[in-house]
């Protein structure tokens, strides 16, 4: 993969995950949701994902989550 797809990807993975926050959702919630750990939605919100490209099925749980059809009906979780 170039460096500018790489950059890209992981711009368009970002962008997702905060999409995912400001609907509503905690970064536990979206890792339980893909598969993943906390910390991993943490550093893919942060941006740095550069440092280590996360797997294929974290990037389609992402944008399975993003796309599922009750997204836009997620209740937010309480504070």
């Amino acid at each position: 993969m170039g460096i500018c797809l790489s950059i890209l990807l992981s711009m368009d993975i970002q962008k997702i995950v905060l999409e995912l926050l400001a609907s509503g959702l905690t970064q536990k919630r979206i890792a339980d949701r893909v598969g993943c750990s906390q910390p991993t939605i943490s550093g893919i919100a942060q941006g740095s994902v550069g440092k280590k490209r996360p797997s294929y099925r974290i990037v389609s749980g992402l944008v399975a989550l993003r796309d599922d059809a009750t997204f836009t009906h997620i209740t937010p979780e309480p504070a």
